[in-house]
């Protein structure tokens, strides 16, 4: 079992170092992060707490304004000026302090709404913030039309942060959180204490042991270590299904035995496990566990792919053809070839692969430098584009919580925890 928890900290070595634009700053200056804290247990039973960085909450907001880089960034630059203006209004603090930050970083991505039929991509701002308490808050003056002055829809900003945390890297309760490197806060077990257990003082290189006065334990468990969300291994094991892009999905078929719920996959896993251990030495080289007509597919049929008849379809497919043959296109369109992309379109993260915006060495990529411009005259073409007279501070609307005091207001923050179920399966680099 495990308690994931959120803390927010100083920035360490395995913080990315936000936001960027901030220049050279002081660690101690710049804005808290957001750590999660794992509690769980090895296969052998030792006890672990893992401190998880450089995980950030966030929301998108659709973008349909021009492509051209440059056009881009500037207007990256203005949202992420407009969002702090205005979190900082609500919260009734000094809008122009530069130290007064709450957006991390906001990325340019492509996606498809999920809620409706859409087919093609479409583009959005990443909006990372520093404090996923805020999130609330910014996506309400979002729909007010505070920020931009216009009213613009959030999505994801409904979902929870550790949940958010947890589908991206494809983590579940009950499951192992596998990661190709971990580093050791000492002290750390020694061999001769239990030597069933599998990390100890013999098995630990020293160079994956923190100086204690750097990063202190926090935790009574036997061990204690951080890792850095590029390392979790789970991630891998998901991978991209490009098929609403364009009309293709009808050329992908499905394999019958496709599997489209990973989630399970981790059950079954474990009852394989169970059972041949279970099993005469014998009867364990057979591969499986499961007899024959145990796997036999529960479904009332296999999974069909083809095409299927409708009622009045051909009535209907007359109809629709007359109409096409009516509009007389100087240019036929084909099923893999509908929707129209632009060159830009290609050099854009997914949705997907955007969750590795933050990882070190890909922050800098998105340098307005990269794109051949001038930053000096992208900062002077972006602004503070808010609507004043619609932001409502907390204490118009009856909050008891909000203080000009940032230690009342941090110790509000520290005392949110959300509880779920899961186990830790820290593995070192091969």
């Amino acid at each position: 079992m495990s308690i994931p928890r959120l803390a927010t900290t100083i920035p360490t070595s395995f913080d990315p170092q936000l936001p960027v634009n901030a220049g050279p700053v002081p660690k101690n200056e710049r804005p808290k992060v957001p750590v999660i804290r794992v509690f769980g247990t090895t296969e052998t039973g030792q006890k672990v707490c893992a401190h998880v960085h450089g995980a950030f909450p966030y929301l998108y907001i659709e973008y349909q304004g021009s492509l051209n880089p440059k056009e881009v960034n500037t207007a990256i630059r203005t949202l992420q000026l407009s969002v702090d203006h205005a979190l900082a209004i609500s919260y009734r603090r000094n809008a122009y302090e530069k130290k007064m930050a709450y957006v991390a970083h906001i990325t340019f991505v492509k996606g498809i709404p999920f809620y409706g039929y859409h087919v093609g991509y479409r583009f959005f701002f990443k909006i990372y913030l520093f404090n996923p308490m805020n999130m609330t808050r910014l996506a309400d003056l979002l729909r007010q039309g505070a920020v931009m002055k216009r009213v613009l829809q959030p999505y994801e900003s409904h979902l929870q942060y550790l949940s958010q945390w947890m589908c991206d890297y494809n983590l579940y309760g009950c499951a192992y959180l596998k990661s190709s490197k971990v580093t050791f806060r000492a002290p750390i077990p020694t061999y001769l204490g239990n030597s069933t257990h599998i990390w100890h003082d013999r098995s630990i290189p020293e160079s994956a042991v923190l100086d204690n006065s750097i990063l202190p334990r926090q935790s009574h468990c036997d061990l204690e270590v951080d890792i850095h969300v590029q390392d979790i291994i789970n991630r891998s094991e998901v991978k991209e299904r490009p098929i609403h892009q364009d009309f293709v999905e009808m050329f992908q078929p499905l394999e019958p035995d496709k599997k489209l719920v990973p989630s399970l996959a981790g059950l079954w896993e474990e009852e394989a496990r169970r059972r041949r251990s279970k099993l005469n030495p014998s009867d364990a080289d057979s591969g499986s566990s499961f007899r024959p007509e145990e796997l036999v597919s529960m479904s009332a049929d296999p999974r069909k792919t083809g095409p299927g008849g409708w009622v009045h379809e051909e009535e209907y497919r007359t109809k629709m053809q007359a109409v096409a043959d009516e509009e007389h296109l100087g240019r036929k369109p084909t099923y893999t070839d509908f929707v129209a992309t632009t060159s830009f379109e290609a050099t854009i993260r997914s949705a997907l692969s955007s969750v590795e915006d933050l990882f070190p060495g890909n922050i800098q990529v998105m340098e307005p430098e990269d794109f051949g411009i001038d930053k000096m005259a992208e900062e002077s073409r972006a602004h503070v584009d808010v609507d004043e007279s619609l932001i409502v501070t907390p204490r118009q609307e009856g909050f008891s919580y909000d203080s000009d005091d940032d230690d009342v207001n941090d110790s509000f923050l520290h005392e949110q925890e959300v509880e779920i179920a899961g186990n830790l399966e820290p593995k070192s680099a091969d």
